[in-house]
């Protein structure tokens, strides 16, 4: 049993190490499940932060299940593993995202509550649907609050999927990324607390240029600007954070 298990989807937020985590195991996830055939991969390292046991683990970019209407499977799959095997007391999402109100900021961190989800399918968009609100654990918002205080907004709504949604249909929405609905159900199912904390990466309405379409220097430039706002998430909320539970 390990005191929390903090997950986000990459790399870069995760960091190559963190000061005063030793990793003692690390796990490279390739598991494919027979019998509910699908398959799913992921990052898992445990170790010990200042004497007490945790994890942190890396779920990967965005998967969807059937026609896409399961929301992010890759992210579920890679949370049931982590509960199953390391039976965590609580559960820590954190992240990057992008601003969905003009007053957000790259840089400004959002505790999310309640958090919402779309349902899609793909090819049908008609059946789309909002998926009921989730909602952390009271103590570790209020924890995540008193660590965040000095920092500018904190608090708000946060939809997980929807790509594209328009701001105006919802107004409530503040930020919006991909993992953690489909987490914190996985705890909820299990009765695991948990809480989602998000960092603005591109403030509402800056045009993100497609991955295919990027020159060298722009990659290199929005690549810095992630690994940057990723690391202010680690340092000044991560880090404080795991040194008050």
């Amino acid at each position: 049993m390990v005191k929390i298990a903090a997950i986000c989807a990459t790399q870069g937020e995760m960091g190559e190490s963190l000061a005063g985590f030793s990793v003692e195991e690390e796990i490279q996830l390739k598991k494919w499940q027979k019998h509910e055939r699908k398959a799913f991969w992921g990052l898992i390292r445990v170790g010990k932060y200042q004497g007490v046991p945790i994890v942190l683990a890396r779920t990967g970019i965005w998967r969807t299940g059937l026609f896409g209407c399961q929301g992010n499977t890759q992210a579920g799959e890679v949370a049931k593993y982590v509960i199953e095997r390391h039976q965590p007391e609580k559960i820590l999402i954190f992240g990057t995202s992008g601003g969905m109100q003009t007053n957000l900021n790259t840089g400004d961190i959002v505790v999310c509550n309640p958090i919402y989800a779309e349902a899609r399918w793909p090819v049908w968009r008609f059946f789309t649907r909002i998926k009921p609100a989730i909602h952390p654990d009271e103590r570790l918002l209020s924890l995540a609050l008193e660590v965040l205080k000095e920092r500018g907004i904190v608090g708000g709504d946060l939809q997980t999927t929807g790509y594209g949604w328009p701001r105006k249909k919802y107004p409530k929405i503040w930020v919006v990324e991909m993992e953690d609905y489909w987490i914190g159900s996985v705890a909820s199912k299990k009765k695991i607390p948990f809480l989602a904390v998000r960092i603005v990466l591109e403030p509402f309405g800056e045009e993100i240029i497609p991955e295919r379409q990027r020159t060298q220097e722009y990659q290199a430039w929005y690549g810095e600007r992630f690994l940057q706002v990723s690391a202010v998430l680690r340092n000044e909320f991560l880090i404080p954070f795991l040194q008050r539970l």
